[in-house]
């Protein structure tokens, strides 16, 4: 009976454990089941993270191609880039020996009008001389003469005038000088500023080496990230083998991988920011190269205009000293006529003076013949009052005449003073003249500065290289090592 307990315990006992034995495999088995279920589960959303990703990866690679012809286009217009600089160096040097070719001449005019003023300089104290030896001359006349000294004293305060003027055309000389020292200053300014472009077109070069560098350290890159695409999608096929044990470790690197995919597509998008940027700044180096151009041409135009109104300025130069040469010619023929008339003045004075002399002697005859013969003596009178007053016309007439010489001399003398003041009012307009040419050649360099100045500004790309460059090695840095799985 004890023995029959004993058993009935351990049955007991052995029923107990065999329920909690089924109670746990119920519990295993519905584990299973819900894990087997979970499996299947991150299995499905693998496989539609991994086709999601692919197509991502295609989509990447046409964006890839479509940027590299982008760059492709980028590196033919830095081309045709490169090659207008090179024919706008060529035309800056050109600019420049036509500019120093303009002030040479410019300096041997200025010389001319120095020889022009030394000249009226010295006509000028010819003229003084000459006037003074008239205004001499003119003293020695009677009344009659009072009209031409009252005109010989306007004559003297005409001629301070033109001394006056000749101080203003001094002065203005001083100030031509000053200009042609500016424009010498410009022209180094710009030889400097052309040095500079040229400093910044080769560094444009070197960056444009550096930017191709960085296109193939992008295209490695591209090509390292499809070898891991597909390493991935071997994994892929491994991880589906392995599913059950590798399950959380998958998750983990598609994480890691979806966060570096991201960060890739972030640097894509920079690439391609910083692209656009480098685009419009190509565009906005070529407007500058075409309105640095336009300024060029404006330019060209402006030194022939500065030709021509030099060669018009030669032309001038040439009919005022031709004029100047007549005018002396005249002077001297006038000073020859004033000379002659001088000399006709002292006889007439001489027959003057012999004609009252035998006025008087007749005078004193008649009287002491008076007292002889009245009747005689009145005819004798009648006959010799007719012949003085026939010698007193003759002599009226004679001095009428010669007032009237001397008046056209005076008038002729008028005429030629009034053509020098002509003179001086054409060299001063001449001298005006070269001045607008200097100023119009100063505002011609001046904007030519200006457009070069302009040029700075684009040229510089070297911080859009480095940034490239920079972007390359984070992203080469962030692509992860292709993913082993045994």
């Amino acid at each position: 009976h004890s023995i029959h307990q004993t058993l009935e315990r351990e049955l007991s006992s052995q029923t107990n454990t065999n329920d909690s034995l089924l109670e746990r495999i119920d519990t295993m088995r519905s584990d299973y089941e819900s894990s087997s279920k979970r499996s299947a589960d991150t299995i499905e959303d693998l496989q539609h993270q991994v086709r999601s990703l692919h197509n991502q990866l295609t989509s990447l690679e046409g964006k890839g191609l479509a940027l590299q012809q982008q760059l492709v286009e980028a590196e033919d217009q830095a081309s045709c880039q490169r090659d207008e600089l090179k024919e706008q160096e060529s035309k800056g040097k050109e600019t420049e020996s036509r500019l120093a070719r303009v002030l040479e001449e410019l300096a041997s005019r200025s010389s001319e009008l120095e020889r022009l003023r030394q000249e009226t300089r010295n006509t000028q104290e010819k003229y003084m001389f000459d006037f003074d030896l008239v205004q001499a001359e003119s003293s020695e006349l009677k009344m009659r003469l009072s009209e031409l000294e009252v005109e010989s004293e306007n004559l003297v305060l005409k001629l301070r005038a033109a001394t006056d003027r000749e101080h203003m055309l001094v002065s203005s000389r001083d100030e031509l000088e000053k200009t042609a020292s500016r424009n010498e200053q410009l022209r180094e300014d710009m030889v400097s500023k052309l040095s500079e472009a040229t400093k910044v077109v080769l560094s444009q070069k070197a960056t444009i080496k550096e930017y191709e560098q960085s296109k193939i350290q992008s295209e490695q890159a591209e090509s390292a990230l499809a070898s891991q695409v597909k390493n991935l999608q071997t994994v892929i096929r491994k991880m589906e083998a392995h599913s059950d044990a590798a399950g959380e470790d998958r998750l983990v690197q598609l994480q890691q991988l979806e966060k570096k995919y991201a960060e890739v597509t972030r640097e894509n998008e920079q690439l391609r920011d910083d692209y656009s940027s480098l685009h419009d700044e190509i565009k906005h180096s070529k407007r500058a190269q075409e309105e640095s151009d336009r300024g060029c041409t404006s330019l060209r135009k402006r030194v022939q205009q500065l030709r021509q109104s030099l060669e018009i300025a030669n032309d001038e130069v040439r009919a005022t000293t031709e004029e100047k040469e007549d005018l002396q010619t005249k002077l001297k023929d006038f000073q020859y006529e004033v000379e002659g008339k001088q000399l006709e003045i002292d006889h007439l004075k001489a027959r003057a003076q012999v004609l009252n002399a035998t006025i008087a002697r007749l005078k004193s005859d008649h009287l002491l013949a008076m007292s002889e013969e009245v009747g005689e003596e009145q005819k004798e009178n009648e006959s010799m009052a007719a012949t003085d007053n026939e010698i007193v016309s003759k002599l009226k007439s004679q001095i009428h005449t010669q007032d009237a010489k001397l008046q056209s001399l005076l008038e002729a003398y008028q005429s030629q003073h009034q053509v020098l003041s002509l003179t001086q009012a054409l060299e001063h307009q001449l001298l005006k003249f070269v001045e607008g040419v200097i100023e119009t050649a100063t505002t011609g360099l001046e904007s030519l500065l200006g457009h070069i100045s302009t040029l700075d500004g684009p040229l510089q790309t070297s911080f859009v290289s480095n940034r490239f460059q920079e972007l390359d090695l984070a992203g080469t840095a962030a692509i992860p090592p292709p993913l082993l799985y045994s």
